[in-house]
């Protein structure tokens, strides 16, 4: 359905949860500040988020399909303080270190099943997923899994709801493996929901 301003405007639930059967696509938006507050207090140099919080706030809003939008207040004299401008330089770094070495090229298949052949057995770090979501987004839940050498069985190491045109997964543990399967278990409609991207981080190898 189609809502107005004011009174007529969208309730609470579906501003916080969406509509999966709107017609529209619209991301969702994560406002958070990078201090306590809005605004710039000197009490509050010491409360800065650390580069880890903020990189935790990026994988809940960016690495699940939504827009981070992080408040950076300026302090009295209009500027940033060096404080906040340290950590935003530190959490570029962190986030280009944890996602600085892709394992496998660029898929475009566009299937509801797509496995990965690494060259080499490597601990994965964070995995990429993208949804085709030319024609409206559709996956419901997927899972990831990896090939066990040990046990040569398929073991599942996530299992997640949406995809969207973007889900990042920081995996809580070290895993080492040589393939990876990511497969679509449920979709709003039959025959929708094909995953168009895998991309598979970990550490950079020596040559």
């Amino acid at each position: 359905r189609e809502f107005g301003d004011g009174l007529g405007g969208p309730p609470e639930k579906a501003l916080q949860h969406g509509n999966e059967n709107g017609a529209v696509w619209i991301p969702a938006e994560c406002d958070v500040s990078i201090r306590p507050g809005w605004f710039y207090h000197a009490n509050e140099d010491t409360k800065v988020k650390s580069p880890e919080v903020l990189w935790d706030l990026w994988l809940k809003s960016v690495g699940r399909n939504a827009n981070l939008i992080l408040n950076v207040p300026p302090d009295r004299t209009g500027r940033i303080h060096p404080r906040d401008s340290a950590v935003l330089a530190e959490f570029g770094r962190l986030r280009m270190a944890k996602m600085a070495h892709n394992l496998v090229q660029k898929t475009s298949s566009k299937r509801t099943t797509i496995e990965v052949i690494l060259k080499n057995t490597t601990e994965l770090q964070v995995i990429k997923l993208q949804e085709n979501i030319k024609d409206g987004q559709f996956i419901k839940a997927f899972s990831v899994k990896i090939w066990d050498e040990n046990t040569q069985k398929w073991q599942e190491i996530h299992q997640g709801t949406t995809i969207g045109y973007r889900r990042i997964l920081e995996l809580p543990q070290a895993v080492r493996t040589n393939r990876l399967r990511v497969e679509v278990l449920s979709s709003r409609k039959k025959g929708k929901g094909k995953i168009s991207n895998v991309e598979v981080y970990g550490p950079v190898l020596s040559k």
